[in-house]
């Protein structure tokens, strides 16, 4: 029995979750992961944090779905457009069927003065917006409080701007906005969470690791909905890159002086790329320090800004053919291997944390 197949025998044999409490008024979500190598509990909170497709509205010229049709406020359009772009919105059954929901057909206006907030104080919040929605030319008016989130204990909407009662002039505020779709990585906008993080425990009595993971979201997404997305997303690019090596799309020669694989994974990080480290590292040197098959795994992401990781790989002298197209051959059979193992890996513990959480019932804060 491979050390991965024994991993996953023993978490199906029990929870690797415990001490989940709702916090935050339900928002938010604390729990203990039972097990896990840091760099796979790593990789889920940055998945959450980094890759959750979300509904948000966009300032930036190219992107633009703010249009700022009149403001003689004490705030520049930019300002405003921006306090807009990070408003939380929320869209009746788009989690469930999003290939359903078209979001364009909802449409977004804040035509607001200082005289019709008067009796508000001058305040300007989302349940002054006029959401409509147009079903093939049937155009039907929504309550902005089914769209915007509302806080739990005062049902208090959120504030967008005020009108400070300065001088005479009144002043007048009008915006139409309309939906975009992306992650936090294309814009904070989009960001599902107020925060998730995770840490060891050091001092717990578990003879496993043992790793406290809080989240809190924002917006229409629940935060056991958030977990379970967030392994779906681990378990898509395992699939994307098992794809890519298959296929022959990625893999090169170690331009040093030893010989070497090199594969080039576009659009991947750090996410992905520490655990297919850890994992493969921890199957080949856990007994000894000379490897199974390989004298060397790593990856490395060569700029920041350039959207790719390299993950090398190279073989122990001994088993080492010296043809390049055999010496693939052989660095691919074993990615390809430690790729399914990870995925089924990945796929028991979104298995374990359905089980436990019963997430699939709890899908938005709707």
């Amino acid at each position: 029995m491979t050390e991965a197949s024994s991993i996953n025998n023993k978490v199906k044999g029990y929870s690797m979750y415990s001490n989940i409490k709702n916090i935050t008024s339900g928002k938010g979500l604390s729990f203990d992961i039972v097990g896990l190598d840091a760099s796979i509990v790593n990789g889920l909170r940055r998945t959450i944090l980094n890759d959750i497709v979300n509904l948000a509205f966009r300032y930036e010229s190219g992107e633009k779905s703010i249009i700022v049709n009149k403001n003689t406020t004490g705030l520049h359009d930019e300002f405003i457009s921006h306090r807009i772009s990070l408003l939380p919105v929320m869209v009746d059954k788009w989690l469930e069927s999003p290939g359903e929901v078209n979001i364009d057909s909802y449409s977004f206006v804040l035509n607001v003065s200082e005289s019709s907030q008067k009796k508000k104080g001058g305040l300007v919040t989302t349940d002054d917006i006029t959401v409509k929605f147009n079903n093939n030319g049937f155009v039907t008016e929504i309550d902005p409080k089914k769209c915007f989130y509302r806080d739990k204990k005062f049902d208090s909407p959120i504030l967008v701007t005020r009108f400070p009662n300065r001088d005479s002039s009144d002043q007048e505020l009008n915006v139409e906005f309309t939906l975009t779709k992306g992650t936090h990585s294309d814009h904070a906008c989009y960001s599902p969470t107020v925060f998730c993080v995770s840490f060891e425990k050091e001092n717990d009595d578990s003879k496993e690791k043992v790793h406290e993971f809080k989240l809190e979201s924002i917006g229409i997404w629940s935060p056991y909905k958030l977990v379970q997305q967030g392994f779906l997303n681990l378990i898509y690019k395992c699939k994307n890159i098992y794809k890519k090596v298959e296929n022959n799309e990625s893999g090169h020669k170690y331009k040093g002086n030893y010989m070497g694989i090199d594969y080039r994974l576009d659009g991947e990080s750090h996410t992905i790329g520490n655990m297919i480290q850890e994992w493969i590292y921890n199957a080949e040197f856990t007994e000894k320090l000379d490897g199974k098959n390989l004298s060397h795994i790593s990856y490395h992401e060569p700029h920041p800004l350039e959207n790719h990781i390299i993950v090398r790989f190279v073989l122990k002298e001994k088993k080492a053919p010296k043809d390049f197209d055999v010496y693939k051959q052989k660095t691919d059979e074993l990615f390809l291997k430690y790729l399914r193992e990870l995925e089924d890996f990945l796929t028991n513990c979104l298995m374990n944390w359905k089980k436990t959480t019963k997430s699939d019932s709890k899908r938005s804060l709707l």
